[in-house]
């Protein structure tokens, strides 16, 4: 998190609007994605919380259309 939060402060000093979310999952989530580490593959995700915290991302990044 140390990297995004100085990204988000340089953002920001050049005037750009930010939103730094820390989310309790992994990057993979974030896509709607799970890891299978015995093919070491990512495929589409079906349970709840991981298609939750997806529709959560794009709804943010969605938000931000139109901005600046």
């Amino acid at each position: 998190m140390t990297a995004s939060r100085e990204f988000a402060a340089g953002l920001e000093r050049v005037g750009w609007p930010v939103s730094l979310v820390e989310l309790d999952t992994d990057h993979g989530a974030i896509a709607g994605a799970r890891y299978d580490a015995t093919v070491d593959q990512y495929s589409p995700a079906d349970d709840p919380q991981t298609r939750t915290t997806a529709a959560d991302v794009a709804a943010r990044i969605a938000a931000t259309v139109g901005r600046r």
